[in-house]
């Protein structure tokens, strides 16, 4: 007979008992380590995709709020169900663990079937049976043949464990399919959509388009979406920035928006072309581009009465809109000159006189957009702002203002496929795409970039 002690008799029936009844309520150790894994990097993912709408709607308490509800309530249900239904199952199994041993039962050898003198649930230790003189183990309402080997015993005690449970019931299929990593990794990914829905319907709410509006080569659009765009402070001008004057909304491809300028509190006319949240990269109407912040874009009100600053060669001067056509501002200087300048020359600060709400659209001319003789033989592109019977008012992309004879003035092609010349490149180069001001542009050698209308010319 083996020697081994009533303390580990015990403990290997309930190990047994353990093993059996988790086996017929629960899915393997395997899916059950690949459910949790499934499940924690799930939540990581939601949390991490909910503090990307954090930065998107920063500025927007109910926004933050309804997708930070939504976040934690689908993190919680992510979390929180699976592992009901796993304490559920245990449970189960516990129940039928006790169930099982507290059944009467006819107690026999399980070398040769001879009946047995019952004794107590809890008895523990060794006994013989008088039939065929075999030593057997009890423990924990369990009886078998002592063998020495424990890993032997071990499968015999759960053997007996698997007889005195009885049949399978049909429970324990419906929770290992409740369980299946396949079923909640599904789950992450409704509730991924599930909050991307909550961020699209909030942010919806605002006015935001539906969707980026790309602009794919061989395509234009001479006027572009205006969206209402956010703008924050900056500061390379004397005075401190006080409270913007415009509202402030996400960046979507395609929207002509104010853009933020260096670290200061200036903001000119831009193209938002690429996304990177929380960045947009934007083309300017002076031609330049740069990234800047989602929440460095005002929406482009500039109304009559407005306040801005026009470059005048040297430095920017402080003016009043008088009219507007487009991109080209009428203004009135302080010794009240006025002159036609283009948004290549204008800028305005974030907190400068303005009605806000007024001023984001502004209806151009059939025909307004031009190309002007400025040279021998060189057109540059601009906007008629106004005629008579020998020409035009051209107001150039450059920011200059002229009358142009009629001769000397021809309807504006500069759609993709057309070559240009650009002010400081050696050689033409194709429009590859336009969105509003800004043009893409391939180089003789293949090289691309982005450029305006300011600073390109045709012979």
């Amino acid at each position: 007979m083996s020697a081994v002690r009533e303390a580990d008799l015990r403990a290997e029936a309930e190990a047994a008992w353990t093993r059996v009844a988790r086996r017929r309520h629960l899915p393997p150790g395997p899916s059950l380590s690949l459910l949790a894994t499934v499940v924690l990097v799930g939540v990581a993912t939601l949390t991490g995709v909910g503090a990307r709408f954090a930065v998107l709607f920063d500025g927007r308490s109910w926004a933050l709020t309804a997708v930070f509800l939504a976040d934690v309530g689908l993190a919680v249900l992510l979390l929180g169900v699976p592992f009901t239904l796993w304490r559920a199952a245990r449970s189960r199994a516990r129940a039928a663990v006790e169930a099982a041993r507290g059944r009467r039962h006819a107690t026999r050898c399980p070398r040769c079937g001879a009946p047995l003198l019952a004794r107590d649930v809890d008895a523990v230790g060794a006994r013989a049976c008088g039939a065929c003189d075999a030593t057997l183990l009890e423990a924990g309402g369990l009886l078998i043949h002592d063998n020495e080997a424990p890993r032997w015993r071990a499968l015999r005690w759960e053997a007996a464990a698997e007889a005195r449970l009885g049949p399978a019931p049909s429970e324990p299929a419906v929770a290992s399919a409740a369980l299946s990593p396949v079923l909640w990794l599904g789950a992450v990914v409704v509730c991924l959509g599930a909050l991307w829905s909550t961020g699209a319907l909030v942010g919806g709410a605002v006015g935001l388009p539906p969707r980026a509006m790309e602009a794919p080569l061989g395509f234009e659009r001479e006027v572009p979406h205006h969206g209402r765009a956010h703008a924050q402070p900056f500061g390379d001008a004397a005075l401190p920035a006080g409270p913007t004057t415009r509202p402030r909304a996400p960046a979507w491809v395609g929207t002509q928006a104010l853009a933020r300028r260096g670290s200061g509190p200036h903001h000119q006319l831009a193209v938002v072309v690429r996304l990177d949240p929380p960045r947009a990269f934007v083309v300017f109407a002076d031609g330049d581009s740069d990234w800047v912040r989602r929440r460095d874009l005002l929406a482009p009100e500039i109304a009559v009465g407005d306040e801005v600053e026009v470059f005048d060669g040297d430095d920017y001067r402080v003016a009043e809109v008088v009219e507007r056509v487009g991109p080209a501002l009428r203004v009135r200087d302080a010794d009240g000159a006025e002159r036609w300048t283009s948004a290549s020359r204008w800028r305005v600060r974030r907190d400068a006189r303005h009605l806000r709400g007024e001023g984001l659209e502004s209806e151009i001319p059939p025909g307004a957009w031009v190309e002007s003789r400025v040279g021998d033989g060189v057109y540059r592109p601009g906007l008629a702002v106004g005629s008579r019977e020998d020409g035009l008012r051209v107001a150039g992309s450059d920011g200059g203002e002229r009358w142009v004879p009629s001769d000397d003035v021809r309807p504006q092609d500069l759609a993709p496929g057309v070559r240009v010349w650009i002010d400081g490149w050696r050689e033409p180069a194709l429009v590859s795409a336009r969105i509003g001001h800004a043009l893409a542009v391939v180089g003789a050698d293949g090289a691309r970039g982005w450029t305006a209308l300011s600073r390109v010319r045709r012979p």
